[in-house]
């Protein structure tokens, strides 16, 4: 064994020397690929020849295998197997035991029957696929020796590890949930809704630029929305002690985020701020550039004082100035008025504010992969595949185990200051004031509103 493992190693060196007595210069990248290419070689040298010599040593073993009721059948038997570094090549005994046949090296050392690749490398497979085609991935880790719809069989046949349960639970005052989706398109059913739930500890600025504290993400497909929260209650159970707990639910208000409202304890519901905003830019569609400016501060100003009085009179008086709208204008405020508070709170909770970014979730997680190119998916792959992005997507940003045990303060949580906006920050000046409809002059808190601009 010995000096099989000194020839192997007496290549490797004869070939090193050989490039550095060359007369001629060798450039940096020629010394990285020679190298990694006789590495890998040297590697899978050992791999082989190690799994010859332990099946050698069952074989010579005469009393083990009586032991073990094994009765050789053939010897020698050829077996290629694929590994990160490369194929390993080797030969073993196949044996008949009490109850069928068997391949022992093969058992001990995880190798299933019929494989054709490493379980290490299945992974490195499925890893590269979450990033870049079916062919890529493969030519990335095999260069190219397995398919595209191997690649495709690995991904289905793995799945996102389970997060595994806190001894001692973490206690925050503030958990925000951010919850969005995306729309893949799967083969026979077109266009499909993919969850993307994202539970993090608020949000830190590093100057211009701001991350998720300690965020996970979950994501399936075919779930209905009442096992899904149940999941997403689940594995915040796993790392949080929730008494005292006050959870932030951010999103677009849709039917299967709402129901998150009946699975989760001290929850407040918040409208992100890019929905609100849609849905502003969508009411106002189709009005004069000046209208749209003035009719958005005007929305800002009730969001911000908490007016339902007066905004249902800007929706009366928007239908009364646009009635060739009044579709695109019921539904726009028909939203932003169901969801009024939940915008609202914003103003008047400091830790709404500090958390929301539904989006960039969405996009971090999901569309990259599933949906910002053509693709066209099969159900069997996104139920595979979904959870794995989402698993695969906070690795680098899981909180270390010393950080998790730690116990956060109240005193020393602050909320953030946030500057407000001047009541007449964006509207027209006072002089075009008799832009406005007749109606607004009547007694109302819309009109008290405007008269004070106008007398400013």
């Amino acid at each position: 064994m010995n000096q099989i493992i000194e020839d192997i190693v007496a290549k490797f060196k004869d070939s090193m020397y050989s490039m550095m007595e060359s007369s001629s210069t060798v450039t940096l990248n020629e010394m990285e690929t020679r190298f990694l290419t006789e590495y890998e070689a040297l590697v899978c040298s050992f791999i082989g020849e190690y799994l010859r010599q332990r099946d050698r040593a069952l074989l010579a073993d005469k009393k083990a295998r009586r032991e073990k009721k094994l009765v050789v059948q053939r010897r020698e038997d050829p077996r290629q197997i694929y590994t990160v570094f490369g194929e390993v090549r080797y030969d073993r005994t196949y044996y008949r035991k009490a109850v069928g046949y068997e391949y022992p090296i093969d058992t001990q050392a995880g190798i299933e029957s019929y494989s054709r690749m490493s379980p290490m490398t299945s992974y490195s497979l499925v890893d590269a696929a979450c990033d870049m085609s079916y062919a890529k991935s493969s030519e990335y880790v095999t260069d190219g020796v397995f398919s595209k719809q191997t690649v495709m069989r690995k991904i289905r046949e793995s799945y996102a590890p389970e997060s595994p349960e806190l001894s001692q639970k973490k206690k925050v005052r503030y958990l925000h949930i951010d919850a969005d989706e995306d729309h893949v398109s799967i083969l026979g059913k077109g266009s499909v809704i993919v969850p993307v739930i994202s539970v993090y500890e608020g949000v830190e600025r590093h100057g211009k630029r701001s991350n998720c504290r300690n965020v996970f993400h979950i994501s399936e497909y075919g779930k209905n929305s009442e096992e899904l929260w149940d999941q997403v209650r689940d594995e915040i159970d796993k790392r949080y002690d929730l008494r005292g707990t006050t959870i932030y639910l951010h999103a677009d208000g849709a039917g299967w985020i709402s129901e998150g409202l009946n699975w989760l304890p001290n929850v407040k519901f918040v409208l992100d701020t890019y929905h609100k905003n849609k849905a502003i830019k969508q009411t106002l569609s189709g009005f004069t550039a000046e209208d749209r400016s003035k009719w958005k501060s005007a929305l800002e100003y009730a969001f911000a004082t908490g007016s339902k009085e007066f905004m249902a009179e800007a929706w009366a008086s928007m239908l009364s100035s646009y009635p060739e709208r009044k579709e695109t204008i019921d539904n726009g405020m028909g939203y932003l008025t169901g969801f009024f508070d939940a915008i609202h709170i914003r103003e008047e909770d400091a830790e709404a504010r500090n958390g929301g970014a539904t989006e960039p979730h969405v996009q971090h997680v999901l569309s990259y992969r599933l949906s910002s190119t053509p693709h066209v998916w099969s159900e069997q792959t996104i139920r595979r595949l979904a959870p794995i992005l989402a698993s695969r997507s906070h690795t680098f940003t899981k909180p270390k185990e010393t950080e998790l045990i730690q116990i956060l303060r109240p005193d020393k949580v602050e909320a953030k200051p946030r500057k407000r906006v001047p009541r007449g920050i964006g509207l027209p000046d006072p002089d075009i004031m008799a832009s406005f409809p007749s109606e607004f002059y009547k007694r109302t808190a819309l009109n008290k509103y405007l008269k004070g601009i106008s007398k400013s």
